[in-house]
This record gives structure tokens, C-alpha cells and sequence, in this order.
């Protein structure tokens, strides 16, 4: 169990660092004046906000988690036939 929750951990800081660097990736290179077609400026700028707003309501999160004792995820065990 140990082990599956470090792996989720681990697939989640990688997701947010997705989430981040993409868009901020993006938007250093329109400031170097190469800007991605796939992207825009709205976008770039909205994410980037966007991790400064929910970074705290996380951290908030995880600790009342951890103040009411409530798992990160619960696994079901499998039935076996």
C-alpha cells in the first residue's frame, strides 16, 4: 500500500508540473517572440495565475486531510473467485 501511494504521489507532481510548465513554457517563448500557434496569451497567463490561486487551497486541503485523519485514496481490495 506504502508503495501505491507513493507512485500516486508521484504521477500527481508530475501532472501539476505538466499543468504548469507547459503554459509557462509557452509563454517565455512568446516573450522571446516565438509563440506557439497552439497556445495564446489568455491561456498562457489564466494557468499560470490559476497555480498561484489553487497551490493554497491544495496545501489548505491536505491539511485538514490530514487534521480529520481522512485518506489521500482508499483501495478497494478484489474479490477473488
Amino acid at each position: 500500500m506504502p508503495k501505491a501511494k507513493g507512485i500516486l504521489a508521484s504521477i500527481r507532481v508530475m501532472m501539476l508540473g505538466n499543468v504548469i510548465g507547459i503554459p509557462w513554457s509557452s509563454f517565455t517563448n512568446r516573450i522571446k517572440g516565438k509563440p506557439d500557434e497552439r497556445s495564446n496569451l489568455l491561456y498562457e497567463i489564466s494557468m499560470i495565475l490559476r497555480t498561484f490561486l489553487f497551490i493554497p487551497i491544495a496545501l489548505v486541503h491536505a491539511l485538514l486531510a490530514k487534521l480529520f485523519k481522512q485518506p489521500a485514496i482508499e483501495f478497494e481490495k478484489m474479490q477473488t473467485i
